[in-house]
């Protein structure tokens, strides 16, 4: 992929997330921050085109018509430029549709074109596209057969670009075979390029950068209890009386004594509170893994974050299990787990505003390594990395022995008072040393629970690494996206036809809606029109007999078709067209029938959705004050409507629509003139 394709930047989006309850049908939309589309008025010529083309290879011919043109005003003048400076006047609607001033630029273009080698592709292609605009300006003189054989006779990415878009012109030109070429070629293309493991990559969330986890609960350090402070005084008070008592008394043995009884003492402290600290350790382990002490997966609000949280936390699990268990079985065993994760994710992402599905990545790589756990054999081995070794074992009883038998000698070698003090010291030691041992606790569980954050944290910054760098692999061009619906659109027209008994020449005129479909997620690359996830086609065929409206859902990422409907309509049954444009250019059209309800159609959703206000009905078009000043519109947003717009095939289909409604039969007759 090259540095202008969108995947190199993939990782950087604007996301438009909207909150709870917010007057947004669907969500799941971004913004692909790269310069695929960026021009500026520095850029030259050739940098102008180069736009133009991507523009027009991404299904928005009226941008990429405007870039070329000023390029090839500016000197820019190859075969090639003009070549795609005439597919993008035809694309995406009819000879009809031109305006005077366009008709006058096609008429005077071939006699401006500079002469160009025989051996120069774009030159073949260039006279082919010459005799086709003369036969559109009424030259009775050109043949359409020489036309159809020299688009046939072109290299196959020429004739695919000049069959896509000038479909629509073509219809009433080239003959059958063309038709049946075209038609081939969109059946190898819909799946070229392993869309079907490609194309998902193109909705796939931008994945939340990992973050250091929020601490679990663990153990505090101990509270300031009265009794064990005075325990703890009283301890050292004895302790520095019964080391000032053995010194004075002179007694070697005595002394030998104590200061065996405080290496000991020391190391076998040491020793037990690494061994008993292990021991809570794996306890403490065992309970988070197991849940405890967590709220239920089942409580607190499903519409939230957490309950969405949790919602794909229990997806993934339940998809990514061991072979051996059921559903049921392996949530069972790992609703701990869950709780834990679920616990833990909601602490450290909630208060970022970060949508759920940008760290369904994470919940998926989890979801693994519990999977790999329990294939492994150590999905339940909690205590293992904190087991005690038979060395520390022996270690201890050794110590533990030394200081007994210094004890014993010690208390014979004192006096009675030093006796009574060594007492004293044994039983409230025994509460500084409790006490002790939960500091102790409190201090390395933190010490830990920091090491494994970090470790794990590494983990799954190499995971996030890993996937971004998979879905930048697998990332599919605009030019890709677009060649896969076109050939979508191509195929279910080929359908039609066939279940139609129609041959391609009695269709008189079609246009093709690209509408979101249900449960639609959308991105764009900066610049450029929005995709979609699911789409729902809509496609009108004029023939002698009237109009036929066919429906047919979309899911783009496997390019299955779903859900198909058709209708059929007398010419004169449509009496009129209306288009409502909704605040952030949106626009629903529909199409006004004598003996029905209207035919509603929403085109295309805007920009930025129109916003709810407390009482959940939309705000007027002023904001809240409907009798406030209108803001100027924003030109990026006026431009991404116009792009929006354009791709979906809209200006063919209202003007069609239209001068059937205005028309009825007689339409056919003008279309014809025209």
């Amino acid at each position: 992929m090259n540095g202008n394709e969108p995947g190199e930047a993939w990782f950087r989006a604007t996301q438009n997330n909207a909150e709870p309850g917010s007057y947004v049908e669907n969500q799941a939309q971004e913004i692909i921050q790269n310069n695929y589309f960026s021009s500026d008025s520095d850029d030259t010529a050739q940098r102008q085109f180069e736009i133009g083309k991507r523009y027009l290879g991404a299904g928005s011919p009226r941008e990429a018509e405007a870039l070329i043109r000023k390029a090839i005003l500016r000197g820019y003048e190859p075969a090639e430029a003009h070549f795609h400076w005439v597919l993008a006047m035809f694309s995406k609607r009819s000879f009809r549709d031109l305006g005077s001033s366009e008709r006058d630029r096609l008429e005077k273009a071939p006699a401006t074109w500079p002469f160009y080698p025989e051996e120069d592709r774009y030159a073949r292609a260039l006279e082919a596209l010459g005799m086709l605009i003369h036969h559109l300006l009424g030259d009775s003189e050109v043949d359409t057969r020489e036309i159809e054989e020299k688009i046939l006779a072109l290299d196959p990415d020429l004739y695919d670009k000049i069959t896509r878009h000038l479909d629509e012109v073509l219809g009433g030109v080239a003959q059958q075979r063309l038709w049946d070429r075209t038609l081939e070629r969109a059946q190898d293309a819909r799946f070229a390029n392993d869309r079907k493991g490609r194309a998902r990559y193109y909705f796939e969330p931008i994945p939340a950068k990992p973050r250091k986890g929020a601490p679990l609960p663990g153990y505090g350090a101990p509270g300031s209890n009265p009794a064990e402070v005075t325990g703890i005084g009283v301890f050292i008070c004895a302790s520095l009386a019964l080391c000032w008592l053995t010194l004075v008394s002179g007694s070697v043995i005595a002394i030998v004594a104590l200061a065996v009884l405080l290496l000991a003492s020391a190391a076998v402290g040491r020793d037990a509170f690494q061994w008993r600290y292990r021991t809570d350790r794996a306890t403490l382990d065992e309970e988070r893994q197991e849940g405890t002490g967590l709220s239920d997966e089942s409580s607190g609000d499903d519409k939230g974050f957490v309950g969405k949280l949790r919602t794909s936390v229990r997806f993934y699990f339940a998809k990514y299990r061991p072979v051996e268990l059921s559903v049921d079985e392996w949530l069972g065993s790992t609703a701990g787990i869950r709780k834990a994760l679920c616990a833990e994710l909601a602490e450290t992402y909630r208060e970022q505003r970060t949508p759920v599905d940008r760290i369904n990545w994470l919940l998926r790589y989890h979801a693994i390594e519990a999977k790999k756990s329990f294939d492994a054999g150590t999905f339940h081995a909690y205590g293992v990395a904190h087991r005690v070794e038979w060395r520390v074992a022996l270690r201890f009883v050794g110590f533990l022995a030394a200081a007994v038998c210094a004890g014993v000698m010690l208390f014979r070698a004192s006096t009675l008072g030093a006796q009574l003090v060594l007492v004293v010291s044994a039983v409230t030691g025994s509460v500084a040393v409790a006490v002790g041992y939960r500091l102790y606790r409190a201090w390395r569980s933190s010490q830990d629970d920091d090491y494994e954050a970090e470790a794990l944290k590494e983990r799954r910054m190499q995971e996030f690494d890993r996937w971004s760098q998979k879905v930048r692999d697998r990332f599919p061009s605009e030019r890709e996206m677009e060649t896969w619906l076109l050939s979508d659109i191509t195929v279910l027209i080929g359908k039609v036809l066939r279940e139609g008994n129609w041959k391609r020449s009695d269709i008189i005129s079609h246009a093709v809606l690209r509408q979101p479909g249900k449960g639609w997620s959308r991105r764009c690359v900066s610049g450029g029109p929005w995709r979609y996830s699911k789409y729902q086609l809509r496609i009108y065929l004029v023939t002698v007999d009237g109009l036929r409206e066919v429906t047919a859902d979309l899911d783009f990422k496997t390019g299955n078709f779903g859900e198909e409907s058709r209708e059929n309509f007398q010419l004169d049954n449509i009496t009129s067209v209306k288009v409502t444009e909704e605040v952030g250019g949106g626009r629903v059209l529909a199409v006004m029938l004598n003996n029905g309800d209207p035919r509603i159609v929403r085109v295309t959703e805007g920009a930025a959705p129109p916003k709810r206000s407390e009482g959940g009905t939309p705000e007027g078009p002023f904001g809240e004050d409907e009798f406030a000043e209108a803001e100027e519109p924003d030109p990026e947003v006026l431009k991404s409507v116009k792009l929006n717009l354009d791709a979906t095939g809209f200006d063919h289909a209202l003007r069609m629509l239209e001068g059937i409604g205005a028309d009825g039969k007689g339409w056919i007759e003008r279309h014809a003139r025209a």
